[in-house]
């Protein structure tokens, strides 16, 4: 019996591939400047066969990706809905076995001409209820 789940085991590990994607930059539209924002983002991607389809999971993140606003994927909810939709995607149109997604690094690369950037998106995040209120005591 050990030697069954040991080889079954193995045969997982064989076929599992990880894919590393570092520093993707993309454009996602702002609900806040009603404009493009430009994002940077990094991923660990694993699953079957990855690595051979890896053009067919970069198509699938350039799709997926550009369904949510700049400011959805900040929060956890969006980071969520954003690894779901990601691999449902990927299987359904690309047929790739996407098994788990690890989001490294992610942020919205700041425009010179863009100032209250960082307050805007506090209080849009804000008024969805995801940040609360902090007073100085």
């Amino acid at each position: 019996m050990k030697k069954i789940i040991l080889i079954l085991i193995f045969a997982m590990c064989v076929f599992a591939q990880t894919i590393h994607l570092n520093n993707f930059t993309t454009d996602l539209f702002s609900k806040i400047n009603k404009e493009p924002e430009e994002i940077t983002l990094s991923l660990v991607i694993t699953g079957r066969y990855v690595q051979d389809e890896k053009y067919k999971v970069i198509d699938a993140l350039n799709i997926v990706i550009g369904s949510f606003y700049a400011e959805e994927l900040l929060t956890s909810q969006g980071k969520e809905s954003f690894k779901k939709l990601f691999i449902k995607y990927a299987a359904k149109k690309h047929s790739v076995d996407i098994d788990n997604i690890y989001i490294l690094k992610l942020k919205i690369n700041q425009n010179l001409s863009t100032n209250n950037t960082n307050n805007n998106i506090i209080n849009v995040l804000k008024k969805a209820g995801c940040c609360k209120n902090i007073s100085k005591k």
